[in-house]
């Protein structure tokens, strides 16, 4: 059995985003027990045209390996949404930010989107603010500073 490791999981949502981040939230709960959650932000979608996005980051402790949190991750993810495609509107886009401080380039870990969106590194930011990107070593709050405005973020109430 492995140690507990600390992770970060980008919640999403840009359809009836206040029901499916919800139930999302419970399913997280349900699988992983107490998780720290970020406020939520509000922003544009981004690589395509769509609905905005209500975005914010869950905090679980698992002794699951990389690849079982990877497939649970998807699981919760395709009973919300089985028709979820990348790059359109969604009900739920769960991905995997953080295993820890690993890097684990086979599986883009850390996700390569908190050092290029502020909706997921100022969540970060937000529940980590003393900690560091594993591989580039910049504190979260100081990659959101700089990601401010990529996209503009707005907080918004998170539908719990």
């Amino acid at each position: 059995m492995l140690n507990k490791v600390q992770c970060a999981i980008g919640i999403g949502s840009n359809i009836d985003p206040q029901k499916h981040i919800k139930t999302a939230i419970k399913a997280l709960r349900e699988a992983f027990g107490t998780i720290q959650l970020s406020s939520a932000y509000a922003s544009q979608a981004v690589l395509f045209e769509g609905y905005d996005f209500i975005n914010l980051v869950a905090l679980i402790n698992t002794s699951l390996t990389v690849e079982e949190l990877i497939k649970k991750i998807k699981s919760i993810e395709q009973k919300i949404d089985p028709h979820n495609h990348r790059l359109k509107n969604r009900k739920i886009d769960l991905d995997l930010l953080l295993y820890g401080d690993q890097n684990l380039p086979q599986h883009n870990l850390p996700r390569e989107d908190i050092k290029k969106f502020s909706f997921t590194a100022c969540p970060l930011a937000e529940l980590l603010p003393n900690k560091k990107h594993p591989t580039d070593k910049i504190p979260y709050t100081e990659l959101c500073q700089q990601l401010k405005g990529n996209p503009i973020i707005t907080k918004t109430p998170c539908p719990l």
